[in-house]
């Protein structure tokens, strides 16, 4: 009965185990997904840009990649007049105005950056590039809250498995004590009803017994 249970706990056991090792695979598979990459540029392109506290035009040759648009003097310089982070981006928006008659704007958390081009064609492939890369942050950002909840879901599990393994060793030693105490008391009661225990068996008995009345009972079922 018990060599039976314990058998298949560890049958159970070593099956939650297999699971968890796919589960640490596609884990880590996902997180490979997300771990930022060297910056790519997606695209470059000639416009104007508006001030942010003078209002007036200068013209900037602006580089998109993953993670922000930059926009510098010349195609040569290296080092960017200004950026504008991805992450800071909401949305982006064709426009036409007075001033501005083939425009985007680029709405980000602190403000709006307009940008004017010098035809429709430059400025929608802009605007679509920008979008690109808008809705892989969404969808990064929601593969990282996915992440997120699946390594508290690994930490829970593998918790679990930490203290199913304690249970089993414990379970293990504790029925390899019992048998051999309850192997001794039954040699030490048939001793002692032949009359041939010594004081220092029965001394041994009665430290066994009182071990065993320490145990924890089993519930007895209710009969249906």
């Amino acid at each position: 009965g018990s060599g039976c249970g314990g058998l298949k706990f560890c049958f159970l056991f070593f099956f939650c185990l297999l699971s968890f090792v796919c589960l640490f695979g596609e884990m880590d598979r996902r997180l490979s997904q997300v771990r930022p990459r060297k910056e790519q540029l997606l695209h470059s392109v000639w416009a104007e840009k508006e001030g942010g506290f003078v209002k007036s035009w200068k013209t900037r040759f602006f580089r998109l990649t993953s993670t922000s648009l930059k926009y510098f003097g010349s195609e040569k310089e290296s080092i960017p007049r200004g950026f504008i982070l991805v992450k800071d981006m909401d949305d982006v928006r064709e426009v036409s105005r007075p001033n501005a008659a083939i425009a985007l704007e680029i709405l980000t958390t602190t403000r709006t950056y307009t940008l004017r081009f010098g035809d429709n064609a430059t400025r929608d492939l802009m605007v679509v590039a920008i979008k690109k890369v808008i809705d892989n942050k969404a969808n990064l950002t929601a593969q990282k809250q996915a992440i997120a909840v699946e390594s508290r879901t690994k930490k829970k599990v593998t918790n679990f498995f930490r203290s199913a393994k304690a249970a089993i060793e414990n379970s293990f030693q504790t029925t390899s004590e019992t048998r051999h105490q309850q192997q001794q008391m039954k040699a030490l009661n048939k001793a002692q009803q032949r009359g041939q225990v010594s004081e220092g068996q029965m001394a041994q008995l009665a430290a066994i017994q009182s071990f065993a009345q320490q145990q924890p009972q089993q519930p007895q079922q209710q009969q249906q």
